[in-house]
C-alpha cells in the first residue's frame, strides 16, 4: 500500500527526530577519540569526544534488547585534549564553547546532582534516567567568526529522574537493567519512538562481558590491521584510530559479536603494550619500534 503523503501520520526516526521531549536511560558512557568520515572510510576530522549511549523507554531492536543510540559530544582538539587509559576521564580543560559542556550545563540545570560530576569520569552517567530534547547551543565565536557549522541542535537533559536529590548513586554509575530501561514511567509530556509492542516481556539487559572476554574481539582487530598491513608489519601508533574504525565497520555488519556499548573497551585493550606483548597473542611485537608481526 503506497505511504498517503499526510504530515499528521509522519513518525520520528531517530532518537528525536522532529519530536521531543523523549525519556532515556544512559545505557552506556565513554571518552575517545572520534573521527569523522566519508562512505569511503576516508578522516575528514578528529575530535576528543564523550560518547553517550542512549535508550528510550518502550524501544527495542529486532533483538528485543533496548535500543541504543550514540550521541557523540566533541570536549576538545586532539592536541589539546585526549582521552585517558580508562576511556573514562580526559586530559585538558573542559572547553565553554564545546558540545560536551553545554551538554554538562543542561544536564545540571536539569537537576543531576553536581558533585557527583566533580571526579570527571562519565561512568557516573551510567544508569542516568533521563529526559531529553533538542537545543542549539549559543552562537560560537572563532577568531572573530561565527561558527555556524558547529551550531547545531544538541540533544541535551532537559529533566533528570535518576539520580533524585540524594538518591544512592556510585561514583561509577548504575548497571542499566530490564526493569529501569523498559517499564520506568513516561515523565509527563515525554514521547516514546517505535514502542515495543504492549505484548512483548521485557527483553533482558544486555550482557557486559568481563575483561577477559574481550580478548576474542581485540584479537580480530588487530588480526586484520596485520593482515591488511603485508609483509612490513602494521605500526601501531595509529592503532587507536585504525581500530576505532575497524571495530565500527564490524559492528555494522555483526552488532551481535561486536557490541556498541564495548567499543571503547575493546580500543582501550588493543593499545595496552602488555597486552599486545603477551605471548598468547597470535602475532609477534616489537615494543621499541611499534611494530606488530602476524603469523606467530
Amino acid at each position: 500500500m503506497p505511504t498517503p503523503f499526510d504530515p499528521e501520520q509522519a513518525v520520528s526516526t531517530g532518537l528525536l527526530g522532529a519530536a521531543g521531549p523523549v525519556q532515556v536511560t544512559i545505557s552506556g558512557a565513554a571518552v575517545d577519540f572520534f573521527d569523522y568520515t566519508k562512505k569511503d572510510g576516508t578522516v575528514t576530522a578528529r575530535t576528543c569526544a564523550a560518547l553517550i549511549g542512549m535508550s528510550p523507554d518502550g524501544e527495542v531492536d529486532d533483538k528485543g534488547n533496548p535500543k541504543v543510540y550514540q550521541q557523540m559530544y566533541s570536549i576538545g582538539d586532539p592536541k589539546t585534549h585526549h582521552p585517558n587509559p580508562d576511556h573514562a576521564t580526559f586530559e585538558g580543560p573542559l572547553v565553554k564553547g564545546s558540545n560536551f559542556n553545554f551538554f554538562l550545563e543542561n544536564l545540571i540545570n536539569a537537576g543531576f546532582p553536581k558533585h557527583l560530576l566533580m571526579a570527571g569520569d562519565v561512568r557516573v552517567l551510567n544508569g542516568a534516567v533521563l529526559v531529553v530534547e533538542q537545543k542549539k547551543p549559543p552562537s560560537r565565536n572563532i577568531a572573530g567568526k561565527a561558527d555556524d557549522s558547529a551550531n547545531k541542535a544538541q540533544v541535551v537533559p532537559v529533566k533528570v529522574l535518576h539520580p533524585a536529590p540524594g538518591e544512592d548513586w556510585p561514583a561509577t554509575g548504575k548497571a542499566v537493567s530490564a526493569t529501569t530501561t523498559k517499564t520506568t514511567k513516561p515523565a509527563a509530556g515525554s514521547k516514546k519512538l517505535t514502542a515495543a509492542p504492549a505484548t512483548k516481556a521485557a527483553a533482558p539487559a544486555p550482557t557486559i562481558p568481563a575483561a577477559e572476554d574481550l580478548t576474542p574481539l581485540g584479537e580480530a582487530i588487530v588480526t586484520e590491521l596485520i593482515t591488511e598491513a603485508g609483509d612490513t608489519g602494521f605500526e601501531t601508533k595509529d592503532l587507536g584510530k585504525k581500530a576505532t574504525f575497524k571495530y565500527m565497520k564490524k559492528m555494522q555488519s555483526d552488532k551481535e559479536t561486536f557490541p556498541a556499548n564495548q567499543r571503547a573497551n575493546v580500543v582501550a585493550l588493543v593499545q595496552n603494550p602488555e597486552w599486545l606483548g603477551d605471548a598468547a597473542r597470535p602475532w609477534a611485537f616489537d615494543a621499541e619500534t611499534g611494530i606488530l608481526v602476524g603469523g606467530v
